[in-house]
Formats: structure tokens, C-alpha cells, sequence
């Protein structure tokens, strides 16, 4: 964000921004935040909406953006550099707060979904707003094209959603991208999993597979497969192969599930492993695990290569040691969560394995 502000205490003595020029044309910081994380706040109180979460109604008010008291002194500009933190939200029921790197974070993915040029029916024309949205706020939410691209996106949506869909980022999910067809055998509860006997460990496994796949259906799949992939940079965690979308081709690389229980959040990126399509085969199959250690991230084999001959048991031991830190997620929060990692090998039990 870009703007000339000063800090000047409110009423209430505690320090605000505001702009060194009020009748300056470049947009107040809110409506900065909101090009940028695709919110759609009014200005009257009295219109807006009683129910909660607010985010979900029409009508809220961008009450407050919070800033990391960690700043940095531009020198040659004169000018703070600070990273927001959060966005507060309000309507007549109370006030929601919104983490500003979650919403940034799925800000970005809808612009690496339009980059892929993996949409439905409805993919053109909401593939071209987000783009322009994405080369406008690289000139800067100050610009005032930034607020045109984000206007023309909510048009699409009314069209489109209609009154229905209140959250812009939700109903950009729910409404371009098509879910796949679901396979008419549904797979094991984690119940049913947790019954399976002991030493039936092909069984276990091939069970932890399909229910890692199928927790990739739907739109929310399809989210959680873009943000994994774009975190990672495209590139296999076990092999270092980087393989991003081109003009005529799609992504070589998977975004593969750690854990698929209902019992947690699977959008969340630190339950994702980026692997090109041989190694998500040896990941899902337990050919190969990851374990955490020490800050650092390993891949060691399994017994079960064992079954396959010399020229293939080499090939997969070629991902065996420390993943370097150059191919993790640069937010250590996106990096594979080593409690998640635990419990996929527990539910398998690898000791039966040895």
C-alpha cells in the first residue's frame, strides 16, 4: 500500500494515520485494504447487516486495519515502511477481525487460478477481472485502477452469485470452478480405518490413500491444491524438479494431502506436500515418508520398496536424506506440520513395517 500519512492521535489519545493532504486523490488506506483483500465494506453504519459472522453479510464496515508495531525507515524516501496485521470488520451484530496474511494468501491464489487457466463455464471473463486485478495492485492499491479491477469482479459476482454470495473470495470459489464427479464407492471413515486390524498394513494404507485423495474434491480441493502449489514455487519437495504451468500445459506438480481427517482444517497449506506425480505415487503408497527433526524435514524408504527390483529401489532411495530449506515453503507456517506427519505414520503404524 501507498499513501501520504502522517500519525495524528484521535479523540482517544491513541495514535491514527491519516493522510498529509486530505483532498489528495489517493484512496484512504481502507479502501486500500479492501481493493487488495477483496472486501466490500459500505460507509453507513445504519445499513448495515444484524447477523454474524459479518463477513458472510451484506453490509459491514471496514472498522480498522492494525499495523505490526515493527516498522522500517525508508532513508531516500522519508517514509515508514509497515506491515499490516490485521482487518477489523463491523455491522450491527459486532465486530469480526481477519487475519490480513490468511485473506492475502487466498488473494493470491485466485490470482494463480487465473493464471492456470483451470476454470468452468463461467472462466473467461472472471479469469481476465482477476488477472487485471493482479497487474493493478502490482502498480499499487493506490492506484485507482486497483479499485476498478476489485469493483468489476463484485459486477461479475452480482451477475453471476446474485444476492446469495456476500464474501467475494467464497463465491469466487463456490461459483467458477466445477467439482469433479465423486467416486461411487465412498471411502472409509476414520473409524472404520482405526477398526482395521493391526497387521493389516496394505490394507491401512491403501485405506489413508483414497481418503487423502478424496479430500481434494470440490472447490475447497481446488483452493488447497493452487495454494499448495504456489507456495512450494511449483517445484517436488523429494526431487527438486519444478515444474510450473506454461501457455499449452498445466502444472507438473500434485498437491498432496498429509492428513484428510475431518477433524482438521485441510485448507490449511501446513497439511500439503508439492510432489511431481511419480513421488505423490511412492508418498501415498508409503514407499516414501517424511519426518520432521530438528527444524529440518527428512525422506527416508520404507521396507515396502523391498517388493520392487534394484534399477526401481534405487530410483526411489534417490529422494532419501534432508529436504533443502531452498525447496520449503518460504512462511514457516506453509511448511508440512510435523504433529500431522506423526499421526499419518501412527494411523499406519510403520513399525509393522520393519
Amino acid at each position: 500500500m501507498s499513501s501520504d500519512l502522517h500519525i495524528k492521535p484521535a479523540r482517544s489519545g491513541k495514535a491514527r494515520f491519516r493522510k498529509v493532504d486530505p483532498n489528495a486523490s489517493t484512496p484512504q488506506v481502507g479502501r486500500q485494504m479492501a481493493s487488495l483483500l477483496l472486501l466490500r465494506p459500505i460507509r453507513d453504519f445504519l445499513n448495515t447487516a444484524d447477523r454474524f459472522p459479518v463477513l458472510q453479510q451484506r453490509g459491514y464496515l471496514l472498522d480498522k486495519v492494525g499495523f505490526s508495531p515493527q516498522v522500517e525507515l525508508d532513508e531516500t524516501s522519508e517514509r515508514i515502511v509497515a506491515k499490516p496485521n490485521y482487518v477489523s470488520i463491523r455491522n450491527q451484530s459486532g465486530i469480526q477481525h481477519l487475519g490480513f496474511d490468511a485473506r492475502w494468501n487466498s488473494v493470491l491464489t485466485l490470482h494463480a487460478m487465473a493464471m492456470d487457466d483451470e476454470f468452468g463455464e463461467h472462466g473467461r471473463e472472471i479469469r481476465n477481472l482477476l488477472i487485471q486485478h493482479d497487474e493493478a495492485l502490482r502498480s499499487g492499491p493506490a492506484d485507482p485502477a486497483s479499485w476498478r479491477s476489485t469493483s468489476a469482479i463484485f459486477q461479475w459476482l452480482d451477475s453471476v452469485a446474485g444476492t446469495n454470495h456476500a464474501e467475494p473470495i467464497d463465491a469466487l470459489f463456490e461459483t467458477v470452478y466445477e467439482s469433479p464427479e465423486v467416486d461411487a464407492i465412498a471411502p472409509a471413515t476414520e473409524l472404520e480405518l482405526a477398526q482395521l486390524a493391526a497387521d493389516d498394513i496394505p490394507m491401512r494404507i491403501r485405506t489413508a490413500s483414497i481418503m487423502r485423495v478424496s479430500s481434494g474434491r470440490g472447490s475447497s480441493g481446488s483452493q488447497f491444491s493452487h495454494a499448495v502449489r504456489t507456495a512450494w514455487r511449483h517445484t517436488c519437495a523429494f526431487c527438486g524438479l519444478r515444474f510450473p504451468s506454461q501457455t499449452n500445459a498445466a502444472s507438473g506438480v500434485d498437491a498432496a494431502h498429509i492428513l484428510a481427517w475431518s477433524e482438521y482444517d485441510l485448507d490449511d497449506l501446513s497439511n500439503g506436500l508439492c510432489l511431481c506425480k511419480f513421488h505423490h505415487w511412492a508418498f501415498d503408497q508409503v514407499l516414501l515418508t517424511v519426518h520432521y527433526e530438528g527444524g529440518r524435514y527428512f525422506v527416508d524408504t520404507t521396507a515396502l520398496i523391498e517388493e520392487y527390483g534394484e534399477s526401481e529401489r534405487a530410483r526411489l532411495s534417490e529422494a532419501v536424506g534432508e529436504i533443502p530449506s531452498s525447496r520449503l515453503p518460504t512462511l514457516r507456517t506453509s511448511r508440512p506440520n510435523p504433529a500431522y506427519l506423526r499421526r499419518l505414520y501412527e494411523d499406519i503404524d510403520l513399525s509393522n513395517l520393519e
